[in-house]
This record gives structure tokens, C-alpha cells and sequence, in this order.
């Protein structure tokens, strides 16, 4: 008799043999994982090359120059020239306060314009840093009404 864990297992390998073993499955790193070592963009991206990584997704930059558009220039070249794939993003771009968005809202423009500089084809973005950053008023259905709102605002 077939025990459930035999069956899974050579179902499992099965399916492992039908996988040619030309293709090629895309690795890549995210360098939050990497932020107590506190490197610049460029040592990351070298970081990402010597372990012959496919792709990296620059999260939460701490190079000093992050929202320099000069150094997104750079990023992209260094990123295509070594061949990464490469993905970026901002924070929260829920406000804590109905003050707080016109300033969320230029945020989040202003990402999507430096992950498009860089070359991302995708801008990260969370409702909110965490769970007691979220806006203090009404239930979680009205901030992805306001998630949604605000992204319409920024699309084009």
C-alpha cells in the first residue's frame, strides 16, 4: 500500500523531471534584508552580482543620495550593465492625518517618477509602515477606499 507521504513524494519527483533542465528560474534578493550592513545602492548591487543574483529589489534605500535624480540615472546604468533586473519602491501612502496626504500623494509621485528613472517596472508602496501607523478613523474597508483613491489620483 502507497502511504499519502510516498505518493506526494514521487508525484513531487515526477514533476521535477518534466521541468527541462535548460530553463533557467530567475533569482534575486531583497536588500532589506541587508540593512544593518547599511551599504550604499552600488555596494548592494555589487553584493547581488558576486552572488550571481538575476535581479535585486532595492527597498528602502539608505544611499545618501536616493532622491537624486543623478544617482537614479546611475542605478539604472549599473543594474542594466551587470545585467540585474531591477525593482524599487516607496513607503506607506495612507497619512496618519487628513493633512498628511497632499504630502503622501507628492511622496508617491515622486517614487514613481524615481522608479521609472531607475528602470522598475513596478513602484512598492504599503497601506502603512504598520499596524499603528494606520489612520486612526473607520474600519479597514475605508482605508483601501482611500488606497484606491489615491492611486487613482497618481496614475496617468
Amino acid at each position: 500500500m502507497l502511504s499519502r507521504r510516498d505518493f506526494i513524494g514521487s508525484t513531487f519527483a515526477l514533476a521535477l523531471a518534466a521541468v527541462p533542465a535548460t530553463r533557467k528560474w530567475p533569482l534575486g534578493i531583497n536588500t532589506y534584508c541587508l540593512r544593518f550592513q547599511r551599504w550604499n545602492d552600488r555596494r548592494l548591487i555589487d553584493y547581488c552580482v558576486a552572488q550571481k543574483l538575476d535581479a535585486v529589489f532595492l527597498q528602502d534605500s539608505l544611499d545618501p543620495a536616493v532622491m537624486d535624480p543623478k544617482h537614479w540615472a546611475e542605478v539604472r546604468a549599473w543594474s542594466k550593465d551587470l545585467g540585474l533586473h531591477l525593482e524599487t519602491g516607496g513607503g506607506a501612502i495612507l497619512a496618519k492625518t487628513a493633512d498628511g496626504r497632499a504630502r503622501v500623494i507628492a511622496l508617491l509621485r515622486k517614487n514613481i517618477e524615481r522608479a521609472a528613472a531607475m528602470g522598475s517596472p513596478i513602484v512598492r508602496a504599503l497601506l502603512a509602515s504598520d499596524r499603528y501607523s494606520m489612520p486612526d478613523d473607520g474600519p479597514v474597508e475605508r482605508h483601501i477606499e482611500t488606497a484606491v483613491k489615491i492611486l487613482r489620483e497618481v496614475r496617468s
